[in-house]
């Protein structure tokens, strides 16, 4: 696969396109969230040496707290979800192609982020990308993200245990589910032999640059992992912002209500915009929009860059706007369309 892929985060490209400087624009290409955790600032000891195996067990075991999916042995940290996905799928391929056939087959439940395809097909696998669920069953790999990137659609965890019951191995992307509104299925059913769960800290935290995620199945599965992902998987630094942010309840259901507050105000600046609810989460918001792009450059001409889909030309997806940001998007909205 030799095309562009296409991704948020590339502010780098609209500056190039319509100038000003990186810290005057409001990058909302992305789902992370603007309210970072206010961590206390890592000691020079968690850059200055490699962290040792306690130390790695630590934060996973605080991460085994957080997410709820058994006990540390059924989690391993990774330096973010992206490389969790680039890990699992040449284990995944090897495993059912040992299985099955020499060209494992992955279904994906799409529209969705499309590092999925790309990484399974660089693995050898043959993907198809489905959009009905039952296309999920019977497969050798189903692939869900849930809530899904970008429409935000949840799937309950009654047919996600369906699916599992019918399909050899599935791979359930949650990295934006930490301020979902439905159980998590992660929390209520792993382990299971058959399910491996994918977690992002970055996106809930709002600290992407940690780049930090988690992989949670069985033990064995997560053994086979820890000895591919190498004797040091995750920084120092890591390992000392994510322990803090884990455990702080408070900041968790606080930030999960000023999100909510946040995306709904951004829904009714849009609605009087002439836009309609696509989709989304409390981390994103996608609208409907007769004309996506110009929408996108209106945008960027306030330095406000958003995320369009290919696919989709009538879908535009936005980011949580900073509270202290949230006149510059009204405006912009006021101002659309000219």
């Amino acid at each position: 696969m030799t095309d562009p892929i296409e991704h948020g985060g590339n502010l780098d490209m609209a500056i190039s396109s319509y100038g000003g400087a990186r810290e005057n624009w409001c990058d909302l290409s992305t789902g992370i969230n603007p309210l970072a955790y206010p961590f206390t600032a890592p000691s020079a000891d968690s850059l200055t040496r490699l962290p040792d195996r306690h130390d790695i067990d630590r934060l996973e075991k605080a991460a085994a707290s957080y997410y709820q999916p058994g006990d540390a042995s059924d989690i391993l940290a990774v330096a973010g979800a992206q490389t969790g996905l680039s890990l699992l799928a040449p284990f995944l391929a090897e495993k059912l192609a040992q299985e099955h056939s020499a060209t494992p087959a992955v279904a994906i439940l799409s529209p969705t982020y499309n590092e999925y395809a790309r990484c399974f097909a660089r693995a050898g696998m043959a993907v198809s990308e489905v959009t009905d669920i039952d296309a999920l069953y019977g497969a050798e790999l189903a692939v869900i993200c849930a809530p899904n990137n970008p429409t935000g659609t949840q799937i309950g965890t009654d047919a996600l245990a369906e699916i599992a019951r019918h399909a050899d191995m599935v791979l359930l992307d949650e990295s934006f589910a930490d301020v979902a509104d439905t159980p998590l299925y992660c929390a209520e059913t792993l382990p299971a032999e058959n399910i491996i769960c994918l977690k992002s800290f970055g996106k809930f935290f709002g600290l992407a640059g940690v780049r930090l995620g988690f992989v949670i199945s069985t033990p064995d599965y997560i053994s086979a992992l820890r000895d591919a992902a190498g004797p040091w998987p995750v920084s120092g630094m890591a390992i000392e912002i994510a322990t803090q942010a884990f455990a702080d309840s408070r900041w968790h259901k606080d930030t999960c209500v000023r999100l909510r507050q946040l995306s709904q105000e951004m829904d009714e600046m849009a609605i009087s915009a002439g836009l309609s609810l696509a989709g989304g989460t409390p981390l994103f918001r996608l609208y409907h929009c007769a004309d996506a792009r110009a929408l996108q450059h209106h945008l960027a001409q306030h330095h406000i860059w958003t995320r369009c889909f290919s696919y989709a030309p009538e879908w535009i997806r936005l980011g949580i706007m900073p509270p202290d940001h949230m006149p510059r998007l009204a405006s912009a909205f006021a101002s659309w369309p000219d």
